[in-house]
């Protein structure tokens, strides 16, 4: 039994962690409200600058004004508040025109791509909101659309992972996705969204077009052998245990590349990584996206060495990231980019010595040719 001055110091011990957690939270706030206002007073220029955009979003984008900071960084919404209006009645109109010429008359029981889009939707990761018939019927259409404007590329399943996180980021600039209850957003709304959506992912894949065209996926190929290079440099044991342990990285890695980790992350997590990698550009996230599942493969670096192929296999299909915050996120894309400066280091050193080697050679060469001239013109000569 506890006496009085035990119970009592107990109860103040557990007011001090009630009020600190309150401080903490409250400051947690204060730090995000500071920050979407920031965000605030950057869109609200008649002309947004973007290299300050981009600055600002590398780190994360508020949920409030993530739409709009997608739509302006990938180029989709203009720079220059005055001309937005007629560029997004242009585009929503163009978009309508491709639904009425690909998708209205089409015959669904006998269109073998509508068939596998039809069954792949329901499957699609994105919350709540991705299981409301009006959504599913909007993904259904821009799955559809785009695998017909790009018959270059083979649909698969993961394209539809990719396509909801634009969807629903879009949707919840007007309703709470989360929660969803309300029935009366307008139908124009929803056009409005599903064709930002496809016009968002067309120019957000436009640097995924190489990695995704070539035939059986060579592309993806080349990026898993990136990976295991940078894995080979970075932390040689471990890829010396995936070979021990005959785990090719085609077995994890595939999907990785191929649906961009949508699949492995909580939806925060999976947005967090986006806000990322439309800073970069269409150009550049695609070979940022390697590193930063280098990066994952080092977190876990020392509990995978522990590990048989089964485990390492069931472990890598199945990572514990759905707990994890945007602070890990951090951690890794911070990780991705150490890696790829290493990188760089490493290969500017060889390079330097490949330098340092061609011109030893060369005075070498250039000494022994001096050589044989002087032998030569001493016996020409007889000097």
């Amino acid at each position: 039994m506890q006496s009085p001055i035990e119970c009592s110091w107990r109860s103040i011990r557990e007011m001090q962690d009630h009020e600190l957690a309150f401080i903490a939270k409250r400051a947690d706030m204060d730090e995000k409200e500071k920050r979407l206002n920031y965000f605030l007073r950057i869109l609200s220029s008649p002309t947004i600058n973007l290299d300050i955009l981009r600055k600002s979003c590398w780190h994360g984008v508020p949920n409030e004004v993530r739409a709009i900071c997608w739509k302006l960084l990938l180029g989709y919404l203009p720079l220059d508040i005055s001309t937005r209006s007629d560029s997004l009645l242009s585009s929503r109109m163009d978009y309508l025109y491709k639904v009425a010429f690909h998708f209205d008359k089409i015959d669904r029981k006998n269109d073998a791509l509508l068939q596998q889009i039809s069954v792949d939707v329901p499957r699609t990761i994105g919350g709540p909101i991705m299981k409301v018939d009006v959504v599913q019927r909007m993904l259904e259409r821009i799955l559809y659309i785009w695998s017909k404007e790009h018959p270059h590329i083979d649909y698969f399943q993961g394209l539809g992972d990719v396509v909801a996180q634009f969807l629903v980021v879009y949707i919840s600039e007007h309703i709470d996705v989360d929660n969803y209850r309300d029935r009366s957003l307008r139908e124009s709304v929803w056009e409005e969204i599903e064709a930002d959506t496809f016009w968002s992912i067309t120019l957000a894949l436009n640097g995924m077009e190489s990695a995704l065209s070539q035939s059986n996926f060579e592309g993806i190929s080349e990026m898993l052998l990136k990976l295991k290079s940078l894995i080979r440099l970075v932390d040689p044991r471990l890829d010396d245990h995936f070979a021990v342990e005959q785990l090719d990285y085609i077995q994890f890695g595939f999907r990785w590349m191929l649906c961009m980790l949508n699949r492995d992350l909580n939806l925060s997590n999976s947005r967090r990584l986006w806000d990322t990698y439309l800073t970069e550009g269409p150009e550049s996230y695609s070979s940022l996206h390697v590193y930063v599942c280098t990066a994952f493969l080092l977190r876990w670096s020392d509990h995978l060495k522990g590990m048989e192929f089964g485990d390492m296999l069931t472990f890598l299909q199945h990572l514990p990231t759905k707990d994890w915050d945007d602070s890990n996120i951090g951690q890794i894309i911070g990780t991705a980019y150490s890696i790829g400066r290493y990188e760089a280091q490493i290969r500017q050193a060889a390079t330097v010595m490949v330098i340092y080697f061609l011109t030893m050679i060369a005075v070498l060469i250039a000494a022994v040719a001096a050589s044989i001239l002087s032998a030569y013109l001493k016996k020409k000569f007889k000097l």
